[in-house]
């Protein structure tokens, strides 16, 4: 018996639909006229919001980061020109009175003979010489100057004891009763021959030399490598001896000069003796009874 249902011609389906499929196969995508790029990129609301939220404080923050680049600048200038305007007025050194056979007001409780004031900014030790005429010197110096100028004055400032003794009859007023520098001077007594000598070393380190050093006599060159050699103070004179091995080493041979042996080794000069050895020694003789 033949069936009176109609045959339905049945369409076979994907294996696998995508989204578009289904919206090309749906009756009313045409009235719907369904917009895929609307989907896309229209935010909802909420998101809409937030998305406001964030630029307006987005926009605040480049605000606030102008503001501080504009502002950071002056302030750091401000703060940069009181810093240094502190520090000159701490750093900044007074009137230098290199040598002062008068010496200032706030040195006057110091009765020696002379006193030179090396460093009057800061001056925190005084040097007491002591030389073979009996005279008592006061050098004002610094004794970080001195620390660094030689390893002999460091040896000096790291075991030197006071030597002289103090007069106790009164503890405010106590003093050496050799040189009367008060006990609480951090005073270091040395003794040198040449007192004169040892102030232009003392100027040198201390970056005040005497403008005359530039033309010294031999003599005094001699003197200088002398003091130079026993404080070993070859460094701070380097810039010196240059000066002096160009004026009188080209004499080395002539009378007068033969104090050349003495201080050759001073200013690394050693192998320029060598021809004023051989002639003193062919011009020198040793005569024997």
């Amino acid at each position: 018996m033949a069936s009176s249902t109609p045959s339905i011609t049945e369409t076979p389906m994907k294996s696998s639909m995508t989204l578009e499929d289904i919206i090309d196969d749906s009756p009313d995508a045409s009235e719907s006229e369904y917009d895929r790029s609307c989907v896309a990129s229209t935010p909802s609301p909420v998101d809409a919001e937030s998305e406001a939220d964030e630029e307006t404080a987005v926009e605040a923050d480049a605000d606030m980061m102008e503001e501080n680049t504009i502002e950071t600048p002056v302030e750091a200038s401000i703060d940069t020109l009181e810093e240094a305007k502190v520090k000159a007025s701490i750093d900044m050194p007074g009137k230098i009175n290199a040598v002062s056979t008068v010496p200032p007001d706030k040195y006057n409780k110091f009765r020696g003979e002379r006193v030179y004031v090396i460093e009057e900014w800061k001056s925190d030790i005084i040097l007491c010489m002591h030389g073979l005429d009996e005279r008592i010197i006061h050098f004002f110096v610094s004794r970080d100057v001195l620390w660094l100028s030689s390893p002999v004055m460091r040896r000096l400032l790291v075991s030197h004891a006071q030597e002289y003794p103090f007069d106790a009859e009164d503890d405010m007023e106590k003093t050496c009763m050799t040189c009367e520098c008060p006990e609480g001077s951090r005073a270091m007594h040395l003794d040198n021959e040449d007192p004169e000598i040892f102030l232009k070393l003392l100027q040198i380190v201390h970056h005040k030399p005497d403008a005359g050093l530039l033309d010294a006599n031999f003599d005094t060159i001699i003197r200088i490598a002398i003091n130079c050699k026993k404080y070993q103070l070859h460094q701070a004179i380097l810039p010196w001896e240059q000066i002096w091995i160009g004026k009188y080493l080209k004499h080395i041979l002539e009378p007068g000069y033969e104090n050349w042996l003495c201080i050759g080794e001073v200013f690394d000069v050693e192998d320029k003796l060598i021809k004023l050895i051989e002639i003193l020694a062919e011009e020198c003789s040793i005569t024997y009874k």
